[in-house]
């Protein structure tokens, strides 16, 4: 999720207080900041892509997209490998222009922080992992 939007932990607080329900307010914030930055917005699939055999799914949207099947010995691993780095692609995205945009405003100390904490977990999706 991209962070300008995600709903701070103060922000959560009030919007339990209203009684109002947190994925309606996060949506609503993420529709605000769109309007508001919409050079911003990527025109792809919404969703948490899945890899499932060679082809990558999201929930509710069914198959995005197939990687094809090798025609040789040596690609066996290859099409796996694909539907990881391509299912992981959201999430590098958002996380390239996050760092982007925080390198920009020299906040160096933030952008460590941040690929230590969650750099390895996407690099670790993008290779299989989990």
């Amino acid at each position: 999720m991209n962070r300008e939007w995600k709903l701070t932990d103060q922000e959560i607080a009030k919007v339990i207080a209203m009684g109002v329900d947190i994925n309606e307010a996060q949506e609503a914030k993420k529709k605000a900041w769109l309007e508001a930055n919409p050079q911003r917005e990527m025109n792809y699939t919404k969703g948490e892509w899945k890899k499932e055999g060679n082809k990558i799914k999201v929930f509710g949207r069914g198959t995005i997209a197939i990687c094809p099947s090798p025609t040789d010995d040596e690609g066996v691993f290859e099409f796996a490998a694909n539907a990881h780095i391509i299912a992981a692609a959201p999430e590098m995205y958002e996380a390239l222009a996050y760092l982007t945009k925080i390198l920009k405003k020299e906040m160096f100390g933030e952008a460590m922080l941040f690929v230590q904490l969650e750099g390895a977990d996407i690099l670790k999706k993008a290779k299989g992992g989990k």
